[in-house]
């Protein structure tokens, strides 16, 4: 393996903080469902300004608002949430819903 898994003790459960860089990932792999028409259960063909609840119907984020109002576009910005949040190990309870 490369430099880093005999410079660093890291296993299976070992978390990155890949911070920002993770806006790209989302936006690229959501541009790529999106250009190839991929449709909702229901039908629905997706689109950036799909509501994040339509696709993940158990998403709870803390605040009532940004679960209505955000869009599969704001998930490759700032998107409303807190920065961070899930990058402290505070993710457990907010998937949750907690």
């Amino acid at each position: 393996m490369g430099v880093l898994w005999t410079r660093y003790n890291t296993d299976q459960q070992t978390l990155f903080s890949v911070a920002s860089t993770s806006k790209h990932f989302t936006t690229i792999a959501l541009g790529c469902l999106i250009e190839d028409g991929q449709t909702l259960p229901n039908g629905q063909k997706l689109k950036w300004s799909t509501r994040v609840k339509d696709v993940f119907p158990n998403w709870a984020p803390p605040d009532e608002t940004i679960r209505e109002q955000c869009m599969l576009i704001d998930l490759g910005s700032e998107s409303r949430l807190e920065k961070h949040e899930l990058a402290d190990g505070r993710h457990a309870e907010w998937d949750a819903g907690t």
